[in-house]
This record gives structure tokens, C-alpha cells and sequence, in this order.
């Protein structure tokens, strides 16, 4: 049985990241069969976001276990056993009982990905992440281990220092990014790689029945630190829609994870929503299982249209064929929209109601666009699986 370790943001109640593990876990083993799996959560990245680590390491054990369960619940794939969920610490030189390492040494195939890992926008970023997976990378080449990077964006990288860590990372190993702009850096940097739809695309949905199905406007708005700047806009423009449209409002927080406001989309959900009235119902806040990409996805099936900050709110209306419009407040979510040939548009302003409102007149037609796109971007995913396998060794 092959043992491998794959390391991104799972681990925080984040729809999108979760969506992408069981995307992996489940190509894996439909080429390898069964597997040992060692999971790296975003958890391991806690000592870099803010001055209280002691607190914050005090109480990693719960958050672990709890990581663990909810990972453990729902990777039902048959053939995956799973070895650990791993949060131990990246400040190895201060952690003597770090768990990481030995968790690499005996992988026959370490992954990183997917996901917007490499970028350098914020101290909180630049001294987490961007420290995290490419000296997670540089370990495991140190070891011999043969590294795949699959399924990431790259970028923005603005800083001399950021663009010099991932270049040197990700010399000589295989390396798929799930957008153009993203290719387009890295072969600023001499890095080439393969450009991929988003892996999401692979997941197939579980049934949800939701009341007034059909009806409903799928919303994935995301909390922002930039907020008081654009919500505004994002209200008023919701309200023109639902006039527009008489659809009712559906808000579906993609991250619920409860450490800090920013990781926690139900709180701007909440702060939507008693701006809404609807003409055919009341607006709602969807939370079947918030972990959980393939319940999501039969959520987003329950949608007429959706409007979407969040990159996966774009990615899961595709998969399930429903016209979406998106609001860019990342290059990623641009670079998913470019698949599917659509545009993307500011927070601030109203220009995406109008886009929206004329697809509305044509919603027919570009449900039926969608799903073709789709299905033509799914027959390009087992590409993921044949780099895996050919870096495994079969």
C-alpha cells in the first residue's frame, strides 16, 4: 500500500479546500487502489497568524481532533486509510516533538494542492504559507521524496523575496496550476508546469431537496477585511436582481471555520440577509453540512442561478450547470471564469447586475453552455492522476 502525504488549507471548514482533498483522494485511488493517507492541515500553519501562540497551541489538540473527525467522516472512499492528520507545527527549530517530518520521511509520494497557495499579499501570508509549502517542498526533495504540486494558483507574487522561494521550490518537479495566469508566472520565473481545470469539477454531487427549489439565487458571498468598501454595492445590486427575477435568495457560507471573523462566511450571510425581502420567500441561509463539497454541490443544483465572491461558489454552480456571474476579489477567480469563457467584475459598482440580468433572459441556452463546458473540462482531469501515478512510480 503506497503512503502518501497531501498537505494544503484542509482541516478549516472550508468548502473549496475540502472539495479539492476528496477530489484527490478519490483520482488516487481510482488509479493506485488503496492507499495510506497522511493529511497536513492548514492547522500546521497556526503559529504564523497572530502574537498568540500560546494560546493558540494550547488548544490545537481539540481543533486537531476535530479536524480529524470531520476529514475522517466524510473521505468515505473505499481503499483509503487514513494515517493521521498532521498539524504539527512548522517552527520545527522550537518544536523538538514535531510530528511533520517523520510523517514525510515515510511517504512514498508527497502532494501539495491544491489551492491558492503561493502568493505574498500579507505579512500573515508571507510569514505562513509561503514559509509552509515551499519549505514543506524543499524538506521532502531533501529526503528524496518525489513531490507533486497539483491543482494550485499562483500569484500574485509582488515581492523579490516571494518570487525567488517559489521559484526555488518548485525546480524540477512535476507542477499543474489550474489556471493560465498562473502558468503565465511561473514561466516569468522559469518554472514551467501544466495548466488544469479546478479539481472540484470531478466531484459528483449527493441529492439535497431544499424548499422553493428552482426558485432560489445561490449567493457565496466571502468576509472581507475590505467590507464597508463594497457591500454596500453587493446589497443593492441583490436587490435589483431580486426585483428583476422574483428569485428568492439562498446565502451559502463556504467557510465556517469559527478562529477568526474572516474564516467564517456565515457572519457576513448574516449581515446580508436582513437587507433581502423576497417576493416569493423568505431569504435563507443554507447550511446543510458546511464541510462538505458533495452535499454542497447537490445545494448548488437547487439554484435557478447564483452570484458568487467565493471561487468555489463559481466552481460548484458550473459543475452542477447553473448560470453563475462572479465578482472577483482574487486573480483566481478570474482565472476559473476564463474556462468557461465569462467575465468577471468588481465588487465595487453595479456592472455585474446588468451582466447577470441579460444572462437571465438567456438562462436556458447558458445552463446548456455550462454543462457542455463542463463536461469537456471534466474529460481533462485523469491528466491529474497520470502525473500522480507516473511520479509514484505506479
Amino acid at each position: 500500500m503506497k503512503k502518501i502525504v497531501i498537505a494544503s488549507g484542509y482541516g478549516i471548514a472550508s468548502l473549496g479546500d475540502e472539495a479539492l482533498l476528496h477530489a484527490l483522494v478519490n483520482g488516487i485511488t481510482s488509479r493506485l487502489g488503496s492507499i495510506a493517507l497522511t493529511i497536513i492541515s492548514r492547522q500546521a500553519m497556526l503559529p504564523f497568524f497572530d502574537d498568540e501562540n500560546a494560546r493558540l497551541w494550547s488548544d490545537v489538540a481539540d481543533r486537531m481532533k476535530l479536524s480529524r473527525d470531520g476529514l475522517v467522516r466524510r473521505l468515505t472512499t473505499p481503499g483509503v486509510e487514513i494515517g493521521d492528520i498532521v498539524e504539527g507545527g512548522m517552527n520545527w527549530r522550537d518544536r523538538a516533538d514535531n510530528n511533520l517530518w517523520p510523517a514525510i520521511e515515510a511517504a512514498d509520494l508527497v502532494i501539495v494542492g491544491g489551492g491558492g497557495l503561493f502568493h505574498d499579499t500579507n505579512s500573515r501570508f508571507i510569514y505562513g504559507p509561503l514559509t509552509v509549502y515551499p519549505g514543506l517542498i524543499t524538506a521532502a526533495k531533501a529526503m528524496g521524496k518525489p513531490v507533486v504540486v497539483a491543482g494550485v494558483s499562483v500569484g500574485p507574487l509582488a515581492s523579490g523575496w516571494g518570487r525567488a522561494v517559489v521559484r526555488a521550490a518548485l525546480q524540477g518537479i512535476p507542477v499543474i496550476v489550474r489556471d493560465r495566469p498562473s502558468q503565465s508566472l511561473l514561466r516569468e520565473l522559469g518554472i514551467e508546469s501544466e495548466v488544469l481545470p479546478d479539481l472540484s469539477l470531478a466531484l459528483d454531487p449527493l441529492p439535497v431537496e431544499l424548499p422553493m427549489a428552482g426558485q432560489l439565487l445561490g449567493v457565496a458571498p466571502i468576509w472581507l477585511d475590505s467590507f464597508a468598501d463594497w457591500l454596500p454595492d453587493f446589497i443593492k445590486g441583490l436587490q435589483m436582481v431580486m426585483r428583476g427575477t422574483g428569485l428568492t435568495p439562498a446565502l451559502i457560507p463556504h467557510c465556517t471555520y469559527q478562529r477568526y471573523p474572516i474564516d467564517d462566511d456565515t457572519n457576513i450571510c448574516n449581515s446580508i440577509i436582513p437587507f433581502l425581502t423576497a417576493h416569493s420567500g423568505a431569504p435563507m441561509l443554507v447550511q446543510e453540512d458546511p464541510y462538505d463539497p458533495e452535499t454542497a454541490l447537490g445545494v448548488y443544483g437547487c439554484f435557478a442561478a447564483a452570484v458568487t465572491i467565493r471561487m468555489h461558489g463559481a466552481a460548484f454552480a458550473a459543475r452542477m450547470g447553473v448560470p453563475f456571474t462572479s465578482l472577483a476579489y482574487w486573480p483566481k477567480v478570474g482565472g476559473f471564469c476564463e474556462w468557461y469563457g465569462k467575465p468577471v467584475y468588481p465588487l465595487e459598482g453595479l456592472d455585474w447586475v446588468h451582466a447577470f440580468l441579460e444572462q437571465w433572459e438567456h438562462r436556458d441556452e447558458e445552463a446548456t453552455r455550462i454543462r457542455a463546458r463542463t463536461e469537456e473540462l471534466r474529460a481533462l482531469l485523469p491528466r491529474y492522476w497520470d502525473v500522480i501515478e507516473e511520479a509514484i512510480g505506479g
